[in-house]
């Protein structure tokens, strides 16, 4: 089955259709003046949908919710840097991880 998106419609939008989406401001929803970022419960993990008002809108989903929330930090960092640092590793949770390790110990 082919499914057409509306163009006008955010990705947010259309997944908020989907039987498993829990709206993801139902744990976190934070407007920050560098970019909103909303989490929530999402089938077996947690979704997290940001923006930063210019180019980007994003879903991104994550198996925990310290994770979920690892990279609401990571993406508030890079805004209050102007955007001109980022996130350059192929795999957050792996990342994340590492932190959790290193600080957990």
């Amino acid at each position: 089955m082919t499914t057409v998106i509306d163009p006008a419609d955010t990705l947010r939008e259309y997944l908020s259709t989907h039987q498993d989406f829990d709206p993801p401001h139902s744990i976190l929803d934070l407007h920050h003046p560098d970019t909103h970022v909303c989490v929530g419960n999402w089938a077996e993990g947690y979704s997290l949908w940001w923006t930063d008002y210019v180019a980007n809108d994003w879903l991104e989903w994550y198996p925990s919710l310290s994770v979920a929330l690892a990279r609401v930090a990571a993406l508030l960092h890079c805004g209050e840097h102007n955007w001109a640092v980022g996130f350059t590793a192929t795999s957050f949770p792996e990342a994340a991880g590492l932190f959790f390790k290193e600080v957990t110990q």
